[in-house]
This record gives structure tokens, C-alpha cells and sequence, in this order.
């Protein structure tokens, strides 16, 4: 009689070396798992668990405009080492992705409008609802979420201004920021 052990049923590969670049398998069951090296040891674990970002803008950010992409400084959180840059995030691995983005400035006007958009590739994917100021010198907040699938590894999302005049972000990690996460192989 044999006993299987299901606890871990699914046998993982070695840890990963410590230069070794990010990598990923699919089990039989259709899990995710990812390792890269120099982080957790190289030491396999669930896309689903570890693959996701927290950017932000610590300074303000002066915009032109429309379809000005959001600049990004500090990463808040990284679990994976990818090397997030000020572009926005670039897909490790193909699938289902959970993407946020969040604006706040100083309006200038009243009913001064303004929008967010998540955009895949220099395309825009994803519009945000329109935020208008009551009153010149107010602070809004625009924000955009969505959940985008069937994206390819290496795709680059970003967040861009969708509607507005040339205006400055408000800086720091609760005002400007962007956020990543991987929910699943394709839907």
C-alpha cells in the first residue's frame, strides 16, 4: 500500500542559488510557484502569495497634462525583488493581475477635472472615474482600479493622467501611489 503525503504532494524543485534569476513552474494542479535567488533563500512559494508591489511618490510631481504617466520614486513594498522602477510594473509572469493607482493634487479651479488610467504597453486598458474640484486650492483624489487579464510576462503597466490640465501631484506614499497584484494564471 502506498501512503502519499499530502501535505506536499506536489514536490518542488531545489531552492534556487543565490544569483539565480527570478524563475517559475506550474504544478499538475495548476499552481503558480516562484523563486528567485538571494530571496527567501531561493525558496519556491505561490505567485499568488508573494508577486505584488506598493509603489509610490514621496515628492510632488509637476504633470502636463493628458496622458502624462505618473512618476513613481520609493518602493514600498517588493517581496520579490523585481526591481520596480518609476515606469510603473512590469509583469514577472502571465496572468490575472489586481492594479490600483491613486492621484491627489491641488486644484487650481473650480470644477477642475481629472482622471486616472491604467494603461498596458503605452495603450490605454482602464479609465478611472472623473474627479472635479468644488473650489480652487481644494486637494482631490483620483483613483483607478481594475483587474486585468490574459496579460503576457514583460507587459508594462503604468498609470497616466487621462483628463487633465497641467497640474502637480501631491507627494507622499498615502496621496500618489500604485499597486500590483498577481491573482491567477489566465482567465
Amino acid at each position: 500500500m502506498t501512503l502519499l503525503d499530502y501535505a506536499n504532494w506536489v514536490p518542488l524543485p531545489a531552492p534556487l542559488a543565490a544569483a539565480a534569476p527570478f524563475s517559475s513552474f506550474t504544478s499538475p494542479d495548476g499552481e503558480v510557484w516562484v523563486a528567485k535567488g538571494g530571496i527567501a533563500g531561493g525558496a519556491w512559494r505561490r505567485a499568488r502569495d508573494v508577486l505584488h508591489v506598493f509603489i509610490s511618490r514621496t515628492g510632488t510631481a509637476a504633470l502636463a497634462g493628458n496622458n502624462s504617466l505618473i512618476p513613481y520614486d520609493t518602493v514600498q513594498a517588493d517581496p520579490m525583488g523585481l526591481g520596480i522602477t518609476s515606469n510603473g510594473f512590469s509583469c514577472p509572469i502571465a496572468g490575472s493581475y489586481q492594479i490600483h493607482g491613486q492621484y491627489m493634487y491641488t486644484s487650481t479651479a473650480v470644477n477642475q477635472p481629472y482622471s486616472l488610467g491604467i494603461w498596458r504597453n503605452g495603450a490605454a486598458q482602464r479609465l478611472g472615474e472623473i474627479a472635479l474640484s468644488n473650489a480652487s486650492g481644494n486637494v482631490v483624489c483620483a483613483t483607478v482600479d481594475g483587474t486585468m487579464s490574459d496579460l503576457s510576462a514583460g507587459d508594462l503597466m503604468q498609470i497616466y493622467t487621462n483628463y487633465s490640465p497641467a497640474i502637480s501631484a501631491s507627494g507622499g506614499v498615502a496621496y500618489t501611489h500604485m499597486t500590483a497584484r498577481y491573482i491567477g494564471g489566465h482567465s
